[in-house]
């Protein structure tokens, strides 16, 4: 996203149009690149004002809520493939998101499709034992 242009220039560029100077006459005299100022020129053409209009923001979808319903799904079964953990959050949760985004947030909330390997218990005598091996190989 670009740069704010104030409202004081955006009314300098409508009135040297009005006066019969061209985009590029404008840019030149503005220092402005020819693409704004045809852009201004533009959203004054069709709408008459040159301010911007904050209602036609895009709004995120995914909050806070969602990541905790998330969250809640993962330690219900951390073992689950991913594939299986977006199928439960999107039967919880009713709005609609693509499985690709769930993935991403699920990669930006440090999960992966790795699961942990069951750790291998060794008896003590034969901790004992490799112990002893490995100090007689140090020398």
């Amino acid at each position: 996203m670009g740069k704010c242009t104030p409202e004081a220039i955006k009314n300098l560029i409508v009135e040297l149009s009005k006066k019969g100077k061209s985009v590029s006459e404008i840019s030149k005299s503005t220092q402005l690149p020819w693409s704004t100022c045809k852009d201004i020129l533009k959203k004054y053409w069709e709408t008459g004002s040159t301010e911007n209009c904050w209602n036609n923001v895009k709004r995120l979808k995914w909050t806070e809520r969602d990541a905790r319903t998330l969250t809640r799904v993962i330690k219900k079964d951390p073992s689950a493939s991913t594939k299986l953990i977006i199928s439960e959050f999107l039967k919880v949760n009713p709005t609609s998101f693509s499985r690709a985004t769930i993935y991403r947030k699920l990669k930006g909330m440090g999960y992966s499709r790795r699961c942990l390997r069951k750790q291998v218990i060794i008896r003590n005598e034969n901790l004992l034992k490799r112990r002893k091996w490995a100090k007689s190989r140090l020398r």
